[in-house]
């Protein structure tokens, strides 16, 4: 029905920007009148307590949020369950938690086999965790929600074909904006600077994650740029003084 619905309209000689809006409306729609029926099924991944994305500082989020979409959204939240997977673990590393996810997927296995509907997984977890369950998801073709993933391998979607991800520090579109800016200012001598920051192992993620993935940018315009990487841990350095001397004597772009 709403095929012959959407044929119909595209048939009518209107304004293509008039079509697009009818399109998007009826899909809507058609959207909305197949989910209600169905029973939706919310699966939340979690590892361990980092306080970026363990259960305990994400976790109430999620429910909250739920919460409230459930409230805006009745029709397609009428029939829903949430379940929650969880891994015991204190402050994890990234590269631990995403072994631990490969554990999870086991006891996301069992609620799939157990319940029909649709389904819908969602984790917190960094970029690594979000990976390993992206694989997971592709062979389920099931829909991977994440919030805080932003590694640039994501948007490779051949192979995470079902991740979605909503990180405000998109790692792609950064690196490609430096790069850009680089390129508009005829900047080609460049120092990065890569503070590890192990004292704190919550957010030092984003920063091991952002030099890795400017490298490998800056790595496949070697033609153009020359590339020199300072690496330190704030954690035990102090004196920054040498390594910005360094970076001044041999560049004109700097960052950090």
């Amino acid at each position: 029905m709403c095929v012959e619905l959407s044929l119909r309209i595209m048939s009518i000689l209107v304004p293509a920007n008039l079509i697009e809006i009818i399109c998007v409306l009826t899909w809507l729609l058609c959207t909305q009148i197949l989910v209600s029926p169905m029973r939706l099924n919310i699966i939340t991944a979690y590892t361990g307590q980092n306080p970026v994305y363990g259960y305990v500082s994400t976790g109430p989020g999620a429910i909250a949020g739920l919460e409230k979409a459930a409230v805006m959204y009745p029709e397609v939240f009428r029939k829903y369950t949430l379940y929650t997977v969880y891994s015991h673990g204190g402050i994890i590393s990234c590269a631990d938690a995403a072994i631990q996810m490969g554990f999870l997927a086991g006891n996301i296995t069992d609620i799939l086999e157990r319940n029909t509907g649709f389904t819908i997984i969602y984790t917190p977890g960094c970029s690594l965790e979000t990976m390993a369950l992206g694989d997971f998801a592709r062979e389920w073709n099931l829909p991977l929600l994440s919030n805080v993933a932003g590694d640039s391998r994501i948007s490779n979607k051949q192979r995470f074909p079902t991740v979605l991800t909503g990180a405000g520090p998109d790692h792609t579109s950064m690196n490609m904006a430096l790069l850009d800016l680089l390129d508009l200012l005829y900047w080609r001598t460049v120092t990065l600077l890569c503070d590890s920051v192990s004292q704190y192992p919550g957010p030092n993620t984003f920063f091991i994650t952002s030099c890795a993935n400017l490298r490998a940018q800056q790595t496949l315009r070697r033609a153009k740029l020359y590339l020199h990487n300072i690496d330190f841990d704030s954690k035990f350095v102090q004196d920054f003084g040498p390594f910005l001397s360094q970076a001044k004597g041999q560049s004109r772009s700097l960052s950090s």
